[in-house]
Order: structure tokens, then C-alpha cells, then sequence
């Protein structure tokens, strides 16, 4: 999604990939959504030159081999992947300013405000910063809980000028023998609340003027 005004979400894997692939969490309601197969990038104060308020302080890299996807894409679709030859789907920054890019010299997108897109814990990089959002919730599946923390932590990143960025691969993924039917029975409340999440969290208004305290 490009904008609060469109659909919620961003797809971000299904832009960069050949095959036609979603993050676990993504709103199932929107995978065919072709709102949803790009993101407006914003210019950030981790990109040099950039006169930017909004700070990356978080870093979301794909993983290669075996991506973080549902149950229900397992089930039905090719595995390993390889991410290669990335086009992020973003609509570049006005005045024609390049994508940011990582270290390895490849496009990382970072998501705008009104913009969601599901992360999870396994290869994301927190900065001092946003510590305060790595707390886990306890009363759903780890299946589940690291997406809603993800939506959660994204939402309030919005009010305090901070961004989540997502990257190349720095990481490959040899998953465990998994049971994909187990899988799919502990995600369930990924894809049945993913998008009633997502469309509460963009109408939700702060009551407090600071983060913490």
C-alpha cells in the first residue's frame, strides 16, 4: 500500500521475488491486492544528505533458502527461494533521490508512515532506540506473537519519527522438520485478525504526548 487512505499493508516479499510470495502475517484479505505490491520509500536521517526527522531504528533483512512465510504458502508453493535481482516496488523519494541502500550496495526499502508490513524475530537488528519494542506478547502463539509485536511496535515507531527498514538477505535459513498442518493450526488468528489489526491500528490515536512513562 502506497497510502493510510489505500489498503493497510505492503507485501513487501511478493515485490522482490519472481515468485509470487507473502510474509506470514500479511493480511491474506489483501495478497491480491495490487495496492499492496508496492510502498512509498521516505527519506530518512540514516541516508546521507538527507534532511529527514525520521530515523531507522530497525532493520528487517529476507532470508534466503527458507523465507518466513505461512503455512499456507508452504503448503501450496515452491520452497527454497533465493532472492535475487531485487526490485523493491517503491515509488522513489521526490526530486529524484536515489533508494537508501545497505552495505552490500542493494536497495533496503523503508516503510512511510500509514504504511504496515509484518516483521519477525529472526533476523532483525534493533537499535538502542526502539529496545522498548522487543518486548514479546505472551497470550497468543509464537506463531503469532512476534507479528503482533511487529504492528504494534510499527504503529507507535510512527509517533516518535522512526522507520523500519527491510533488506537483502544477510541470512540463510536451513528451517527444522516442521509439521506445516501444526503450523497452520497455531497462525490461525494471522489469518483471520491480521487485517481487522492493521485497520484498527491506523484509526488508533495516542493518549499520551511521550512513549514511555
Amino acid at each position: 500500500s502506497s497510502s493510510p487512505s489505500s489498503s493497510s499493508s505492503s507485501s513487501l516479499s511478493s515485490s522482490m521475488e519472481r515468485e509470487f510470495m507473502w510474509p506470514r502475517g500479511f493480511p491474506l484479505e489483501h495478497i491480491r491486492d495490487n495496492r499492496t505490491f508496492s510502498a512509498i520509500e521516505v527519506r530518512t536521517s540514516n541516508d546521507d544528505g538527507a534532511a529527514a526527522n525520521t530515523e531507522v531504528t530497525i532493520v528487517q533483512s529476507l532470508a534466503n533458502h527458507d523465507p518466513d512465510v505461512d503455512a499456507i504458502y508452504r503448503l501450496t508453493r515452491k520452497l527454497p527461494i533465493k532472492f535475487q535481482g531485487l526490485n523493491m516496488g517503491a515509488t522513489p523519494p521526490s526530486q529524484g533521490t536515489p533508494p537508501s541502500k545497505d552495505k552490500g550496495g542493494y536497495p533496503s526499502l523503508v516503510l512511510g508512515e500509514g504504511v504496515f508490513s509484518p516483521a519477525n524475530a529472526q533476523a532483525t537488528l534493533y537499535s538502542y532506540k526502539t529496545f522498548w519494542g522487543t518486548l514479546l506478547p505472551v497470550t497468543v502463539h509464537g506463531r503469532v506473537s512476534d507479528i503482533w509485536r511487529s504492528y504494534f511496535t510499527l504503529r507507535l515507531m510512527w509517533d516518535v519519527n522512526q522507520a523500519i527498514a527491510f533488506c537483502h538477505p544477510f541470512a540463510v535459513q536451513h528451517r527444522n522438520p516442521h509439521s506445516y498442518l501444526a503450523d497452520f493450526e497455531s497462525e490461525q488468528h494471522l489469518y483471520l485478525r491480521a487485517g481487522a489489526l492493521t485497520s484498527f491500528l491506523l484509526q488508533w490515536k495516542p493518549i499520551s504526548t511521550t512513549l514511555i512513562g
